[in-house]
């Protein structure tokens, strides 16, 4: 089970687990998206812990590439799905797990599948969490968007 082991104290596991504390101070810093490849709702947990304080939750889950995020704040991207602790706070449809699964990630971009997601990429600042830059998918994306701002910058000038 995912959460097994886990406290559901906030306060124990940000204790046990110093950087948390710092993590989620640049998360809510960003004010924008944070894009988590972990299944898990820790990010949720923490910026719920600090946002509570100020009587709101202060952020949004999503998992569906083709949100408009343009008005919203600490949005919390799953690209590969969701599981999130209590069950009424309701799971990801899918969960991507296996190396086609990435792959066909990968060959929907070309596709068009991701172009809202691309375009909040292009003009905003992101926090990727728990991936590497050696994933092909990422440095695909990345690529895609580095080449879109050149292009807009040039036709603009």
């Amino acid at each position: 089970m995912l959460y097994k082991e886990v406290s559901n104290n906030s306060e124990d596991w940000i204790k046990s687990n110093h950087y948390l504390d710092n993590l989620v101070k640049l998360i809510k810093g960003t004010g924008t998206m944070t894009v988590t490849y972990n299944f898990d709702d820790t990010i949720e947990r923490l910026l719920h812990k600090i946002n509570k304080d100020e009587g709101r939750r202060g952020y949004t889950v999503v998992w569906d590439p083709n949100v408009q995020a343009e008005k919203r704040e600490n949005i919390v991207y799953h690209p590969n799905g969701y599981l999130p602790r209590k069950l009424s706070e309701f799971a990801s449809a899918q969960l991507v797990f296996l190396e086609d699964s990435f792959e066909d990630q990968l060959v929907e971009s070309f596709s068009g599948h991701y172009n809202a997601l691309n375009n909040y990429y292009s003009s905003h600042t992101c926090l990727f969490l728990g991936i590497s830059l050696e994933d092909r998918t990422l440095k695909h994306m990345l690529r895609m968007n580095a080449k879109k701002m050149f292009w807009s910058y040039a036709l603009h000038s």
